[in-house]
């Protein structure tokens, strides 16, 4: 596994998934139609599930390997970035490609979660008080709102739903 990881296909697939992460990012605070083509969805979609995948296969051997390869300051500032815009901009909410960087946000979970040094890494402690912007928002409560028994929803959850 370890092999694999350190492969320069990983870091592309980790490139291009940063690239379309930026372009997602860019078209919807620019308010346009197309965020991305179906191709580019279908892309974004599929490497973060790939990478899912990978990060169940986390163990002693290979941690150092996935925290180098995911704690990047770019893929983090990005992230960071983006949760500042989904706390203020339920546009972000409303878009199936959320489902996309919710899933490296549970990679990087993951990652913390495996071994506690890394929570003090100085590369993450700005998504903390990102992901406290998106909990304090007026869209969480919303979204928990929709939940309740009482309420019209149906069973299955929405991508916000999911995200929160």
């Amino acid at each position: 596994m370890g092999i694999l990881l350190e492969h320069q296909l990983i870091r592309l697939f980790l490139n291009t998934y940063i690239d379309l992460l930026i372009k997602w990012s860019e078209n919807i605070n620019n308010n346009n139609d197309a965020v991305l083509d179906n191709d580019e969805e279908f892309l974004f979609r599929e490497i973060s599930v790939r990478f899912v995948l990978l990060i169940g296969e986390l163990n002693k051997l290979n941690f150092y390997i996935f925290k180098k390869l995911f704690i990047d300051k770019r893929l983090i500032d990005l992230i960071q970035q983006c949760l500042n815009n989904i706390a203020t901009n339920e546009k972000y909410l409303n878009d199936a490609n959320l489902e996309s960087l919710s899933y490296i946000i549970r990679i990087l979970n993951d990652i913390i979660h495996y071994e506690d040094d890394v929570q003090d890494d100085p590369i993450l402690l700005p998504i903390i008080g990102s992901i406290i912007k998106c909990l304090c928002s007026k869209y969480y409560l919303e979204t928990f709102k929709q939940l309740l028994p009482s309420s019209t929803s149906t069973n299955e959850l929405s991508v916000k739903q999911n995200f929160y």
